[in-house]
């Protein structure tokens, strides 16, 4: 599984950097990846090839993108369930590998086909106020 992560330095895409991700099984919270380099994909995204990815197992990842960037740039945090029940491994699977996008104030999450939106999320930031960048809360709209 490609595990995709974007970094940005105050609102603009970071290049160059060298992150690294952490990954850990939830069942025991134990680090299965630790600090790993991310390969650069281009226009501040970087990607990680999870080859032991196993479906049956939720994990907790941690993207670091270095010390370069100020703190609230600096680290994205994820898992494999996105939000839903991991017993629904197949609509998991789609949201992970499907299209993504933010639409005003709202995040998009599609099937593979890329058009059919799986779910829909209402975005703010700290204050609790819509945002689409510096995201801090996401609730289901």
């Amino acid at each position: 599984m490609i595990i995709l992560a974007s970094f940005v330095n105050s609102g603009a895409p970071a290049t160059g950097l060298s992150p690294t991700i952490r990954i850990r099984d939830l069942s025991d919270n134990s680090l299965v990846v630790t600090d790993v380099a991310m390969t650069e994909v281009g226009d501040g995204m970087y990607k990680y090839d999870f080859a032991a990815y196993d479906n049956t197992v939720d994990y907790g990842i941690r993207c670091d993108g270095t010390a370069t960037l100020a703190n609230t740039d600096r680290y994205i945090f994820g898992s494999n369930d996105v939000g839903i029940a991991s017993t629904n491994t197949d609509t998991t699977v789609k949201v992970l590998t499907g299209k993504w996008e933010i639409v005003g104030n709202q995040l998009i999450m599609y099937d593979t086909d890329g058009t059919t939106a799986l779910y829909t999320y209402d975005l703010a930031n700290a204050a609790g106020n819509a945002a689409s960048i510096r995201i801090f809360k996401r609730t289901p709209a």
